[in-house]
């Protein structure tokens, strides 16, 4: 297959680049807090995925260049329409031009950006390397059971972003009209969201092995610490990310900065270690990208705090 693949690389990546022009409607929308619709984008591509693989299983022989073409497809006409519709229906205004390019402000633009691309290089280091690590160790058995029981429980963090990531930018709004009030009203709904969201993980933990025996039946076994690692993940992840909102919509994140250096280089030795080591298997794993976040489960809030009540004093206010 090396001549279809070498064909496959090529076709995602040029597919891949586009994407970086098209994809900006997702960001614009964000800022005008038109979450729905950016979700929109996201599930009609995933539906027009669906029915491009469906075709293609009806119409055509197994082909993996095939199935990559259709689904780069359907991901980069999804935001293109959006993209036509939103500047041409009611945003003319709007409409990318180069008259509008103001050069003063390239250096703090670029600057956040730059810090925000490094925090992403991060979580894509923390996030990412999973299951290459695990296929390393242990072999591509032990991914599989590692990404069944991470798929399980990402119905929680993907439901819980859903919900919150309309804040971002409403976040931003309300910290530059000083309106501290409904941030804190907003903040505190979320907190509550949160701990019924954590109940609903132990259920998930409790009843893992029903669901896994519904999903996969009795040939893939997943340990049940697995489980509830996975499950302790979740309760950090969404906990984090109520903060990680506020403090990216203000843009103070040089502390989020810091810690993401750090990251970058403990994740994957501590991995390793707890991994191969300590024989936690991909246990391990999973356990070492909580020891990774949670510092931030402490400093994230702590930060808020400083900022609402207005005692950010130092890298606390960066």
């Amino acid at each position: 297959m090396n001549n279809e693949i070498s064909r496959l690389v090529f076709i995602i990546f040029s597919f891949f680049s586009l994407q970086f022009v098209v994809k900006l409607i997702s960001m614009i929308l964000q800022a005008n807090q038109k979450s729905a619709i950016n979700a929109g984008i996201n599930t009609f591509a995933s539906l027009l995925s669906l029915l491009i693989t469906f075709i293609l299983i009806k119409t055509t022989h197994s082909s993996l260049l095939w199935l990559s073409i259709g689904i780069s497809i359907a991901n980069l006409i999804s935001p293109l329409i959006a993209t036509i519709w939103f500047f041409y229906k009611n945003n003319r205004d709007l409409i990318p031009s180069i008259k509008h390019v103001k050069l003063k402000y390239v250096k703090d633009l670029m600057g956040l950006g730059f810090l925000f691309f490094i925090m992403q290089f991060a979580a894509l280091i923390v996030f990412s390397t999973d299951s290459f690590i695990i296929d390393k160790l242990f072999g591509p058995e032990e991914v599989t059971s590692y990404n069944i029981s991470y798929k399980y429980f990402s119905i929680v963090i993907m439901f819980f972003g859903i919900l919150t990531s309309p804040f971002w930018s409403a976040y931003t709004e309300g910290y530059h009209k000083h309106d501290l009030q409904w941030i804190k009203h907003i903040t505190n709904k979320l907190v509550l969201l949160w701990i019924m969201l954590v109940l609903i993980v132990i259920i998930m933990i409790l009843c893992s092995d029903f669901f896994y025996k519904i999903w996969v039946g009795d040939k893939i076994k997943i340990p049940f610490i697995l489980s509830v690692s996975m499950g302790v993940w979740v309760i950090i992840s969404t906990w984090t990310s109520i903060f990680g909102n506020f403090l990216s919509g203000i843009g103070k994140i040089r502390l989020s900065l810091y810690h993401s250096f750090a990251m970058i280089i403990i994740n994957i030795p501590l991995c390793i270690f707890l991994a191969k080591y300590l024989n936690l298997g991909s246990t391990g794993v999973i356990i070492g990208t909580c020891l990774c976040v949670l510092p931030q489960v402490f400093l994230h809030p702590i930060q808020y705090r400083k900022i609402i009540n207005n005692e950010a004093n130092g890298i606390w206010g960066k």
